[in-house]
C-alpha cells in the first residue's frame, strides 16, 4: 500500500465550527473533498477554539497540553480533537484564543498575537504528536507565522 500524502490544513475559521465568510466555506468544505481523492490524504485541519463554537455540537477528547514560546514567558496550549467528514479537525486554545470576543476584531496588535500563538500551536501539536506534514496549507494572513516558524 502506499504512503499517505500528509497535509495540515490551518485557518482561522471553518464551517461548520465557525464561520464569519467565505474563508469559512472554504476551510469548511476543501478539506473532506481533499481526503476523499482516491489516493486519501491524511489532510487534518486545526483552527482556534473560539467561543462562538457551539461545544456541545461536537464531541472531542484533549490531544495534547503543552506550552508555546512567548516574549513575555510560555503561554500554554491545549489541543482538542474532532472528526468531520472522516477530516481529523484540532481545535486550538490558549490565553490568546480564549481573550478574544470574536473570530476578527479591528484590534490587529491582539488579532496579531492570537493567530500567531495558534500558528505557532499548531506547529508544536504535530511535533508532539509524532505527525510530520509534509504539506501546510496556510489560509490568509491568519496562518502567516506557521509558513515561517
Amino acid at each position: 500500500m502506499a504512503r499517505k500524502l500528509k497535509i495540515l490544513f490551518l485557518a482561522a475559521e471553518a464551517a461548520p465550527f465557525v464561520k464569519v465568510g467565505g474563508l469559512g466555506d472554504v476551510a469548511g468544505a476543501l478539506p473532506p473533498a481533499i481526503r476523499s481523492l482516491p489516493e486519501k490524504p491524511d489532510i487534518r485541519v486545526a483552527i482556534p477554539m473560539h467561543s462562538q463554537i457551539d461545544l456541545t455540537r461536537f464531541p472531542r477528547k484533549q490531544t495534547a497540553a503543552f506550552e508555546v514560546w512567548h516574549s513575555h514567558g510560555p503561554i500554554t496550549a491545549e489541543v482538542f480533537e474532532t472528526k468531520r467528514q472522516g477530516v481529523t479537525v484540532y481545535l486550538v486554545s490558549g490565553e490568546p484564543i480564549r481573550q478574544a470576543s470574536h473570530v476578527y476584531t479591528s484590534d490587529t496588535r491582539a488579532d496579531g498575537h492570537k493567530y500567531t500563538f495558534f500558528s505557532l500551536a499548531a506547529l508544536e501539536l504535530c511535533r508532539m504528536i509524532g505527525w510530520q506534514p509534509e504539506i501546510l496549507h496556510a489560509q490568509d494572513w491568519h496562518t502567516a507565522a506557521a509558513i515561517y516558524a
